[in-house]
């Protein structure tokens, strides 16, 4: 069962910083973390603390890009 206490709004949308814009998810606060949420609607359907996000940069050999948007 979800317990939504703020009504997420577009502006609330994580969206790409750099070339095309894309969004990414809702930035959200889920069991007292910050995290970044998908949603269906308005179900969340999964969701990654940034704890986890951060840690997977030091988890993988990450690939190299170099652009110029």
């Amino acid at each position: 069962m979800q317990n939504v206490k703020n009504k997420k709004e577009k502006k609330d949308r994580m969206y790409t910083q750099h070339g095309l814009k894309k969004a990414q998810g809702i930035l959200s606060v889920i069991n007292g973390k910050k995290a970044l949420a998908t949603f269906e609607g308005e179900k969340i359907v999964g969701y990654s603390t940034l704890e986890e996000i951060q840690e997977q940069f030091y988890k993988r050999e990450l690939p190299k890009y170099d652009l110029n948007f």
